[in-house]
C-alpha cells in the first residue's frame, strides 16, 4: 500500500538526513578549514544544523503552510478504532512476544486516529478481519482523499534537500547546485571545478568507508 511505501521513504529520509549533514560537515571542513562554532555529535544540534542550511537553499522559494492535521474525527472511525483496540489492546495477552506485536498496532491505531489517518485505520482493521462499517459508496472517497494526504507526504519528502542529495548520489552536478548556496552562507565561494572535485572526493570516501 502506499502508506508503506510513506513509511519507508520515512526511515530512508533519517538516513539521508544523517548523510546530508556528515557530508555539509565535511565541505566545510574541506574549504574552511576550521568553524567558528563547530558542531558536534548531539543529534538535536545535527537537526538544528541540518535546518539552518534547509533555510538558506529556500529563501526566495516561498514558505510552504503547514499542513492541518487536526480535523473532526467521524463516527465510523471512532467505532473502528473501539474495535481494534478491543482486539490489539497489549494488556489483553500474557505472551510477551506478542505484547509487543500488539503494542506496535496499538501505537499505529492511536496515531492513526489522532491525525486522522483513517486510510492507515481501515488497513489495520482489514488485517484483523474488521469490518470498518462502511459500504463501498462511503468508503471510496474516504480511501481516495487519504490517498491524497498520503502522496502529499511522500512528495514533502522527496523535496527536502536531504532526499534529493541522498538520491542524487553519482549525478555530481546536481549535488553542485544543492551545495552551491549552503556553503555561500558560510561564505565559502569556490568554483564548479572545485566543488564537483571535492563531491566527488567525497563521495569515493564514502564508499569505501561503507
Amino acid at each position: 500500500m502506499l502508506e508503506h511505501y510513506h513509511s519507508q521513504c520515512v526511515e530512508i529520509f533519517e538516513d539521508y538526513k544523517s548523510e546530508w549533514y556528515e557530508d555539509l560537515a565535511y565541505f566545510i571542513e574541506h574549504f574552511d578549514g576550521k568553524r567558528e562554532n563547530p558542531v558536534d555529535d548531539k543529534d538535536e544540534e545535527k537537526e538544528e544544523f541540518v535546518a539552518q542550511y534547509h533555510e538558506a537553499y529556500s529563501e526566495g522559494q516561498g514558505e510552504q503552510p503547514e499542513e492541518d492535521e487536526s480535523q473532526d474525527v467521524p463516527e465510523w472511525a471512532k467505532k473502528l478504532y473501539k474495535k481494534i483496540a478491543m482486539i490489539a489492546h497489549p494488556d489483553r495477552v500474557s505472551d510477551e512476544e506478542r505484547r509487543k506485536s500488539l503494542e506496535k498496532i496499538f501505537r499505529r491505531a492511536s496515531e492513526a486516529i489522532e491525525s486522522g489517518d483513517f486510510e492507515d485505520l481501515i488497513a489495520i482493521a482489514l488485517d484483523f478481519d474488521i469490518s470498518s462499517g462502511l459500504d463501498d459508496t462511503s468508503l471510496k472517497p474516504v480511501l481516495k482523499a487519504q490517498v491524497g494526504r498520503v502522496r502529499s507526504k511522500i512528495e514533502k519528502i522527496e523535496t527536502e534537500i536531504p532526499w534529493v542529495w541522498g538520491e542524487s548520489y553519482g549525478n555530481h552536478n546536481l549535488r553542485c547546485t544543492i551545495l552551491r548556496p549552503m556553503l555561500a552562507r558560510e561564505k565559502i565561494l569556490r568554483s564548479d571545478d572545485e566543488l564537483l572535485e571535492a563531491i566527488k572526493k567525497r563521495e569515493k570516501i564514502n564508499h569505501e568507508s561503507g
